[in-house]
């Protein structure tokens, strides 16, 4: 071994994230939002799946929507639903940062240490639940991510 770190998750993310970039940058103007579902990274998505669904007007939220808030756990940043209480659902850095990389999370008016779905993220999450409204069979599967010991 070379004693370089195997990080090839970490490493696909990057990649992807500046294809994109390159991409967004190149002035084409798509049709469909930026980014599709399957370029946004494992964890990403489960978060941004979870802040789509519980943004929608449905829920009875104020224009702003859900809004995540940094909070220390254990010593560790981990985002988490202003107001909800502590046992609810919180996101560790790796699945919030290429949400904000990407242009899907912004920091609301005012508020530069929160973070809630962009018009960007809010359309790329519309064409994902239009996709699996109809079954598409490309989405990736729910759940599927390696874990420290492999798949």
């Amino acid at each position: 071994m070379s004693g370089a770190s195997q990080n090839t998750i970490g490493a696909v993310a990057a990649a992807l994230e500046r294809a994109f970039k390159l991409g967004r940058d190149g002035g084409n103007t798509p049709k469909s939002p930026a980014i599709s579902w399957e370029e946004i990274p494992p964890r990403a998505r489960e978060a941004l799946e979870y802040l789509g669904i519980k943004s929608r007007p449905i829920h009875g939220l104020g224009e702003e929507g859900l809004v995540l808030v940094p909070d220390d756990i254990n010593g560790r940043t981990r985002w988490r639903v202003e107001g909800a209480p502590e046992s609810e659902r919180t996101y560790p850095a790796v699945a919030i940062n290429p949400l904000v990389k990407l242009g899907l999370l912004e920091a609301p008016q005012g508020r530069e240490y929160a973070l809630q779905l962009s018009p960007v993220g809010a359309a790329v999450f519309d064409d994902y639940w239009a996709r699996r409204l109809k079954r598409d069979p490309t989405l990736p599967i729910e759940g599927m991510r390696p874990t420290k010991g492999g798949w």
